[in-house]
């Protein structure tokens, strides 16, 4: 268990250095299935209490948050291995898939600062187009770093990255991680502030988790500061 806390550690922080364009070498990531599996479960539970820390331990979890989160999985693993078939190495596949994920947790942390930012400068469209370009360029670079530059390899590894990234902002279904709590769940009328306010919060929900979808729900044109979903 200790070997796998320490590559989880390694990967985190190869992470972090990827996202932040700071040198990072394949081999700062530990790739095993198992290496994979911690990382996956680390960054769910990151998702889960930023969620809370956003709502303020109000509510209860979203069951249905749980299978729609691990949805995405199978599409990070998709592009792995398209990737590894791009590049003529299958040997990459986890490898490339670590990659891809070990920035998810620092996107998460960003995110919870997004919305004052967002409020208190008031340039959201701007802030969606500068994160869908940080995202894009980080995943290319994950793509890079773990299976290298060649040509034309990367530009075909660059539009695997675009489709994923497009796959799962647009398909992927919608969820809530959590469900509001007291009257409003038993059923009770809601005060007209508060149908105004999850009106708000239906109009601008975008689609979940990773990166771009996880990010992009708390960019809200158009609501007023408070009015981002969990």
């Amino acid at each position: 268990m200790k070997l796998y806390l320490e590559a989880l550690y390694r990967n985190l922080v190869a992470g972090v250095r990827l996202a932040l364009f700071m040198p990072v070498r394949a081999a700062d990531f530990r790739a095993s299935p198992l290496d994979y599996a911690f990382l996956v479960a680390f960054n769910f539970a990151v998702w889960i209490a930023a969620a809370a820390l956003r709502t303020g331990m109000a509510g209860d979890f979203d069951s249905a948050a749980l299978a729609i989160y691990f949805a995405g999985v199978p599409l990070v693993l998709a592009t792995a291995l398209a990737i590894a078939r791009i590049y003529g190495a299958p040997g990459i596949l986890v490898l490339v898939a670590v990659g891809l994920t070990a920035s998810d947790a620092l996107f998460e942390l960003v995110a919870l600062a997004l919305p004052s930012l967002v409020a208190w400068t008031g340039y959201a469209r701007t802030a969606v187009l500068l994160l869908l370009a940080w995202l894009w360029i980080v995943s290319l670079r994950a793509v890079i770093v773990c299976a290298g530059r060649e040509r034309p390899q990367v530009l075909k590894g660059a539009a695997v990255v675009t489709a994923m990234i497009v796959i799962g902002f647009f398909a992927l279904p919608r969820t809530r991680r959590g469900r509001g709590a007291g009257a409003a769940r038993r059923g009770a009328p809601v005060p007209p502030a508060g149908r105004a306010h999850r009106a708000c919060a239906r109009r601008h929900r975008a689609r979940p988790p990773r990166r771009a979808r996880a990010l992009l729900r708390r960019l809200r044109a158009g609501c007023e500061p408070g009015c981002f979903p969990a």
